[in-house]
């Protein structure tokens, strides 16, 4: 029987996630066949997000099913040649992914345009973009022979040298975090502060189109059917009444609102609530690979944590809060219970 020195709670924390994720992203593809999706770019994005981890979680979770059940470490050898190129290409898609969709986010929610719709060689771009440099680094790392059992449960870059795996990937990663944190605090700043302009814009159409109704409704009425109407007498006001007007707005039904708004300021914001909808996803990556950061920075620090081994098992389940993030947003359930309904009607 094979050798029986692997860390067993840790292949099998570690499995669970990767298990979990590839489920949850082999759903969102799934739901993406069987159910009509609106066209909109976060789609695009979603769909490239997914699939880069659908095949990290996938690679990962052979990897580990065969440590679990062959009860053996992984050993260096063509197989884990290719588990490595393939876990550094996804993983590293992921990251790259994630990017381009926090990048999208700031330009949708800080763009003046009303519509953000967008030309399918441009949307073609921005995912295959994503996939650019970890074509690069994988390949690279593969020209060097540099791939063999860096985990319990898969192959990657060789620890040796250290600079590597910096070069390649961790690098990489600690950029691509500190965009994504700095564009998120950004747009929630900008938010913030669009949110209270339009509510001054809102408030003084309102008042403006409450002053003139008043107005109007003390005036005579124009012609009409060919008659003339007579004036209606105007109401008088105390002067206590005239003195508190000048400085009281005239309250406006709320369900006005949104007539007072240009039918462009109603397009805009529907974008930017559209766009919203992928801002969990870079949420859910950051925290995700915090304890995974920890364990790289005690490792560079010449510290070794068992704990912090354990809890970077975290990153396995970032395909899962991703199904997730996209059963939630887009209404999955629902969608699917009105699919359902729909076939038993025919």
């Amino acid at each position: 029987m094979a050798g029986t020195d692997i860390d067993l709670p840790l292949v099998i924390v570690t499995l669970t996630g990767s298990l979990l994720s590839f489920l949850g992203t082999a759903f969102i593809l799934i739901c993406y066949l069987i159910l009509p999706q609106k066209r909109h770019i976060r789609h695009a994005l979603i769909i490239n997000l997914t699939v880069a981890d659908f095949i990290n979680a996938a690679n990962n979770s052979s990897s580990g099913l065969w440590v679990l059940l062959m009860n053996t470490p992984l050993r260096a050898g063509a197989g884990c040649t290719l588990n490595g190129f393939v876990g550094q290409l996804s993983v590293q898609a992921v990251d790259f992914s994630i990017l381009t969709i926090t990048s999208v986010t700031l330009w949708v929610v800080t763009s003046s345009r009303s519509k953000h719709d967008m030309r399918l060689s441009y949307i073609l771009i921005f995912c295959g973009g994503s996939w650019a440099i970890p074509l690069i680094t994988s390949g690279i790392a593969l020209i060097m022979n540099a791939y063999g059992p860096a985990a319990t449960n898969w192959c990657w870059i060789d620890k040796d040298p250290t600079y590597l795996r910096y070069v390649l990937t961790h690098g990489w990663r600690f950029l691509i975090i500190g965009a994504v944190i700095s564009m998120c605090i950004y747009i929630q700043v900008f938010l913030r502060r669009h949110s209270k302009l339009m509510n001054v814009v809102d408030d003084g159409q309102s008042w403006k189109e409450a002053s003139l109704t008043q107005e109007f409704s003390h005036e005579s009425q124009g012609p009409s059917n060919g008659k003339l109407q007579k004036a209606s007498p105007k109401v008088k006001l105390t002067r206590y009444e005239r003195v508190r007007a000048v400085f009281i707005r005239p309250k406006v039904d709320p369900r006005n609102e949104l007539m007072l708004r240009s039918q462009s300021q109603q397009d805009q914001q529907k974008s930017i609530q559209k766009a919203m909808l992928l801002h969990a996803y870079p949420i859910f990556y950051i925290l995700l690979w915090l304890p995974g950061i920890a364990m790289r920075i005690s490792q560079a620090t010449g510290h070794y944590s068992y704990v912090l081994q354990v809890m970077q098992a975290s990153t396995q389940f970032i395909g899962f809060a991703n199904a997730i993030t996209f059963g939630w947003n887009e209404k999955i359930g629902e969608q699917l219970r009105k699919k359902i309904e729909s076939n038993f009607k025919k």
